[in-house]
């Protein structure tokens, strides 16, 4: 397993450098379709790697300033999903066995919550824009005025 795995990020290796002088050379386009193919690696360091770099080619190709918000907020919200997942990571290290036995919460657990938070704000953000989500909180608001 671990011989297959190391073959797998040798081969993401090569075709990250592959993107690399894509990205040098100002064959952005070219860049973009060469990184979709490492975005279903079967290791999540490089999907995640792909992810990044696909998000922000897509914020340098943007023809305007709609589609260059849209790739924006996309690859911020890629940000704040690995940085809510890296804290998991953080709380079991950092934890001490007495900590873990009691159940007691890390200090993470406050930025993880705010990290949730904001990705969750994006994403119902993205919805919106890409119109699969409509706008709910201004019906709201009047609803309350009129029974004010």
């Amino acid at each position: 397993l671990d011989l297959d795995r190391a073959r797998a990020l040798a081969r993401a290796h090569n075709e990250f450098d592959k993107v690399y002088v894509l990205i040098v050379s100002k064959q952005l386009r070219e860049a973009r379709q060469a990184v979709v193919i490492l975005k279903d690696s079967s290791t999540i360091f490089v999907t995640r790697r792909a992810h990044l770099i696909d998000a922000l080619l897509g914020m340098r190709l943007a023809a305007d300033l709609p589609q260059y918000r849209l790739a924006s907020r996309q690859y911020a919200a890629q940000i704040f999903a690995y940085a809510y997942q890296g804290y998991d990571l953080l709380k079991s290290e950092d934890r001490t066995w007495w900590q873990k036995m009691r159940g007691a919460k890390s200090d993470y657990d406050t930025g993880q919550q705010i990290v949730l938070q904001a990705y969750w704000w994006l994403q119902i953000l993205l919805l919106r824009e890409e119109g699969k989500l409509p706008a709910w909180e201004g019906i709201r608001i009047v609803r309350e005025r009129k029974q004010a």
